[in-house]
């Protein structure tokens, strides 16, 4: 496998990072989420009343989980040392 072809390999199988309780983001007047993410990984989506989750796109940094501090309502599995993301989108 070429190094090209391998930064195309999906590195995650599973979502690492989920909503808890969807209607919880209801109740969320700032959705933070979508505000402080460094990689746009969540995405409110006003038709279907809910927040997208984009998991393959995240770094990992954590903003999401800080700004969620009223409801901790995301949450996040950080895998093992040497197995995080690569950002493959940029």
């Amino acid at each position: 496998m070429s190094e090209n072809d391998a930064a195309k390999k999906p590195q995650f199988r599973t979502p690492h990072i989920r909503i808890k309780n969807p209607e919880a983001c209801l109740k969320c007047a700032r959705k933070q989420c979508t505000i402080v993410c460094p990689a746009g990984v969540y995405q409110w989506d006003a038709e279907r009343l809910m927040i997208h989750v984009d998991w393959p796109a995240c770094l990992e940094s954590g903003a999401c989980l800080v700004a969620c501090h009223e409801f901790k309502n995301i949450e996040m599995t950080y895998p093992d040392g040497g197995q995080g993301v690569r950002y493959n989108y940029g």
